[in-house]
């Protein structure tokens, strides 16, 4: 569940404004609250949870761990599993 939060932020981004909204992503790659912290809006966080399915995305997921450094080491920190 700690990996949606981060999911939930990439999705809702446009394609406009790429570099403000990559280096947005890059500082939630980042940043260990992206995966520890509870989602400020619960209401929404719900609704996506509901539709989500994490085992479609695990491809992504370990595409997204083998490209960025940072958050594979995150992930390892933190002891996250897909």
């Amino acid at each position: 569940m700690l990996i949606i939060n981060l999911f939930i932020y990439l999705f809702i981004y446009s394609k406009s404004s790429f570099d403000r909204r990559q280096a947005e992503i890059d500082a939630l790659r980042r940043d260990a609250a992206t995966y520890c912290n509870a989602p400020s809006d619960q209401i929404n966080f719900e609704v996506f949870c509901e539709k989500f399915t994490l085992s479609d995305k695990t491809q992504e997921i370990s595409n997204l761990l083998a490209e960025c450094q940072e958050m594979r080491a995150l992930h390892s920190k933190l002891g996250l599993k897909l």
